[in-house]
């Protein structure tokens, strides 16, 4: 048994509290309520059900309804919309490495503490990593990111980036300058918590399909970063100290080269666990 499988969910310190809503609320009011709370999740309840709302989903409907998205926020129902999940509603006795087995499939993970519901995301979870802190630390950057990374240019649509992402598999894309260099990155969420932005723009280009909404819309700059050569260490104490869920990886000249996501990380501290 390993250390995992001794720290329990009511170990880790939860802050983040689930929009609950039911199936005849609008999206528009399912967005602020997940807005306000910068939730990844929203549960929808209808009678004994509940079903999750995830950003993965919501992200998806927002790009394939972009163009009608004024009507769509505004006159959807949230039980409407394609793609709602069964979450793991966990107490706080569950251990932490069923949890993160459960995350690694994608799956909404939620704990229930007096009927009222947390979320629980690989942000909880990652702060972890310091019990192996040696490993880390004798560990290269480099060595921990995913070379399966998105690249472009801030000139590119909000609707072709995503489409890219889903190609490639990968829930955050690299916005670039013309010297390679980060720019921005832009994230799942960026679609979701930036609909009010998307609205604005769409208004303003009076819906003209033939006109482009830019990732630089939406993309978070400056963009957070690590050399390929720091310790793993440095770099997930950055990701801690600076709450960001996608750290970019760059060469000696700036370039990115990978990226560090957690949920990779929670998967290289159930590796560790298992090997001790």
């Amino acid at each position: 048994m390993g250390k995992l499988d001794d720290i329990t969910l009511g170990d880790i310190i939860i802050g983040k509290k689930i929009p609950v809503v039911t199936g005849e609320v609008l999206l528009a009011n399912a967005l602020k309520a997940m807005a306000n709370s910068q939730s990844k999740i929203l549960l929808v309840v209808s009678g004994d059900e509940i079903k999750a709302l995830t950003m993965s989903t919501i992200s998806r409907h927002i790009v394939k309804n972009l163009w009608d998205l004024p009507v769509i926020i505004n006159e959807t129902e949230i039980g409407d919309v394609e793609g709602l999940t069964s979450p793991f509603i966990y107490s706080e006795k569950t251990a932490v490495k069923e949890a993160i087995e459960k995350m690694l499939t994608d799956s909404p993970v939620v704990i229930e503490k007096n009927g009222v519901f947390f979320e629980i995301t690989p942000e909880e979870i990652f702060m972890l990593y310091i019990i192996w802190e040696n490993e880390f630390d004798s560990e290269i950057a480099g060595n921990l990111a995913s070379k399966n990374i998105l690249k472009i240019p801030p000139s590119k649509s909000l609707i072709s980036v995503f489409k890219k992402m889903m190609d490639k598999n990968v829930d955050a894309a690299i916005v670039i300058n013309t010297a390679n260099q980060p720019l921005g990155i832009v994230t799942l969420s960026d679609y979701v918590y930036s609909y009010k932005q998307i609205l604005k723009k769409i208004n303003m280009v009076k819906i003209d399909r033939e006109e482009k909404i830019n990732i630089r819309e939406i993309m978070t700059n400056p963009v957070i970063f690590e050399f390929e050569n720091s310790s793993a260490l440095e770099a997930l104490n950055k990701m801690m100290e600076n709450n960001i869920s996608h750290l970019p990886i760059v060469n000696n000249i700036e370039e990115p080269v990978g990226m560090i996501y957690k949920r990779n990380i929670l998967s290289l501290m159930v590796e560790f666990d298992e090997g001790h």
